[in-house]
């Protein structure tokens, strides 16, 4: 009898150290499995992927959905800036394409205003034929001046964003119709 009491210890001990040992890996699991989903969501943020929610498993420990909690507010706060940022960047370029405008505008009135007086002077009908031949010869380099600016206006092109190359004149008039 002494013999069975010590085998069904022996026994007994066996079984509650298997049954501490489940209960010790459940316990592992409980903890380790939303840290695993917390560190694989970290690096979809780390490689841009903002606004990543996490679903907090049923069965984590308080402190644990309270760090996915906060991850998931601190992900959509990500994704906002990025947003902003964006539109930021777009403001940018429009403010920049606007000042470009305007340089363009200023450098072509120049050679208009120097063209619009060789014509009205041309219309003189006591000016010689030398005179209006230097008056045309200087209204035709305008004219030359104006269309070789108009020519590397149009070879010019900008990236957007999404790295696409977009031509500076499609986007003037894309500009201009809104």
């Amino acid at each position: 009898t002494l013999h069975d009491s010590q085998r069904r210890q022996l026994w007994l001990a066996f079984f509650i150290s298997i049954m501490g040992i489940c209960a010790a890996l459940m316990i592992a699991y409980r903890f380790a499995k939303p840290l695993q989903l917390l560190q694989s969501a970290t690096a979809r943020v780390a490689n841009g992927q903002f606004g990543t929610q996490l679903q907090p498993p049923r069965f984590a420990p308080r402190e644990l959905l309270q760090s996915i909690k906060a991850f998931n507010q601190m992900s959509l706060a990500l994704a906002q800036l990025e947003q902003d940022n964006r539109a930021l960047r777009a403001r940018e370029q429009v403010d920049e394409l606007s000042d470009l405008a305007r340089g363009l505008a200023h450098t072509m009135r120049n050679p208009l205003n120097t063209l619009g007086l060789s014509i009205e002077q041309m219309a003189n009908e006591q000016m010689d034929n030398t005179e209006r031949e230097k008056l045309a010869a200087m209204a035709r380099r305008q004219i030359s001046s104006i269309d070789n600016r108009l020519r590397a206006l149009l070879d010019v092109s900008v990236t957007n964003e999404s790295n696409q190359t977009i031509q500076l004149v499609d986007l003037i008039n894309e500009i201009a119709s809104e």
